[in-house]
């Protein structure tokens, strides 16, 4: 187990964690060109962009341009409400910013991270853990929670798919002056 948290440390901090749009609903927001392709069959589109093993819910490796237009750091999960570009004042997204991370997003959209390398549940647990770590210490830290309101900022991270807004865990975080 140390030798995967090794090598996901490692691709972690060289920023190898990057790419795809990101999906909201039925729809696929390439928000670095700003296109917007309609999917006519969401299973067709969870195939196309999903990332991952295939198990449980399908995560997401994302990216994109946002607005922050609030942060809410009342509990320790602390999140960055997020208008998409183009921007429209509405709440497209959520972005985590701790200092207490949800879910298991960016372990579970990296194809790289099977349950099965693993000896039990705990052991694959604490990926997560691990990842959650990192971000708040080596991303989150560093951009500084209490700057980000009313900023644009540009992230590329992962979501899991559920039934309410996405809410994206960030590995990489800047801010645009």
């Amino acid at each position: 187990m140390e030798a995967i948290i090794s090598d996901l440390v490692s691709r972690f901090e060289k920023g190898a964690l990057t790419r795809r749009g990101l999906i909201q609903g039925l729809a696929m927001l390439t928000a670095a060109s700003g296109t917007v392709a309609v999917a006519e069959d969401q299973d067709a589109a969870t195939r196309r962009y999903r990332s991952g093993t295939g198990a449980g819910r399908p995560s997401f490796l994302v990216s994109g341009v946002a607005r922050v237009l609030a942060v809410d750091t009342t509990s320790r999960s602390g999140v960055a409400r997020l208008d998409l570009e183009p921007f429209d004042g509405t709440l497209d997204a959520e972005l985590q910013i701790g200092p207490v991370f949800r879910g298991t997003a960016l372990r579970d959209a990296l194809p790289f991270i099977r349950f099965d390398d693993f000896t039990n549940q705990m052991e694959y647990a604490s990926v997560s853990r691990v990842l959650h770590d990192r971000v708040a210490d080596s991303v989150v830290a560093k951009v500084g929670r209490a700057r980000l309101a009313g900023r644009v900022i540009e992230f590329e991270g992962a979501y899991t798919e559920d039934a309410g807004i996405p809410l994206i865990t960030p590995v990489v975080l800047r801010v645009r002056e």
